[in-house]
């Protein structure tokens, strides 16, 4: 997993504070004191996994990718680059083109017009975004110091998180160790504008019960694993990462 982070103030006059967020530690910045932000991404990884960050068609992005169904995404537009698939996609389709995504992912979409920013990750939480809103303005991240850092947030640990921690040794999204401090669950999305902040579910596992026979459950199951290992093995491969 590679490290992306940002912080939007809703003040677009109010000078970043690069140092106290710590961003420096991200490579490949887009900053824009103008509007108030700054996202920052890392670079391509040599095991294939990717975090850009770009600007496409007045929207900026950073993304950590890991997906597996890339290529049929993209379908005959091989040479279209991710930041224009993710923000034409969700543009278009709303939380359904979120759904259609299989593999990890946390991205980060930011329109400077409308002053609007989304945030995603996907199905499973196999990539994590932490998330600070105050009235000063929202950062994330996929470290918990990103958002900790933001003015106007506190570091006083949540008693909940602790009790979840020792009776289940682990703390259930969107709960963190700090209670100022928030986890964007798996299969959700976040949207933020001039304050105002909404999470929403975009994807959910559903199962449907039926009856099949032993033999057609046994072929079932052998068609599924071959159909995920296919694709997470052409997903590993730096050819389809998105940046070619």
């Amino acid at each position: 997993m590679s490290p992306i982070g940002g912080v939007v103030y809703r003040d677009p006059r109010r000078p970043i504070e690069e140092g106290r967020l710590s961003l420096s530690s991200l490579a490949d910045p887009v900053a824009d004191r103008g509007t108030g932000l700054i996202l920052s991404g890392a670079l391509l990884k040599a095991d294939g996994e990717q975090a850009a960050c770009a600007q496409w068609n007045g929207a900026a992005a950073v993304v950590d990718l890991d997906l597996t169904n890339l290529e049929e995404l993209r379908g005959a537009a091989e040479l279209v680059p991710p930041i224009r698939l993710l923000e034409d996609g969700y543009r278009r389709h709303g939380a359904r083109f979120l759904a259609a995504l299989r593999g990890g992912f946390a991205m980060a979409l930011w329109w400077p017009g409308s002053r609007r920013l989304m945030l995603a990750v996907d199905r499973f939480g196999i990539r994590r975004l932490y998330y600070a809103a105050t009235p000063t303005g929202i950062a994330f991240g996929t470290r918990v110091s990103v958002p900790l850092a933001l003015p106007g947030t506190t570091s006083v640990v949540d008693p909940e998180a602790v009790y979840a921690y020792l009776n289940y040794r682990a703390i259930p999204a969107p709960q963190t160790i700090y209670g100022a401090v928030r986890r964007l669950p798996p299969g959700h999305l976040l949207e933020w504008e001039d304050g105002r902040l909404r999470v929403e579910r975009y994807w959910d596992m559903r199962y449907t019960e039926r009856a099949i026979s032993r033999s057609a459950a046994e072929a079932a199951l052998v068609r599924h694993t071959e159909e995920a290992v296919g694709e997470a093995l052409r997903g590993a491969d730096p050819k389809h990462t998105g940046l070619s």
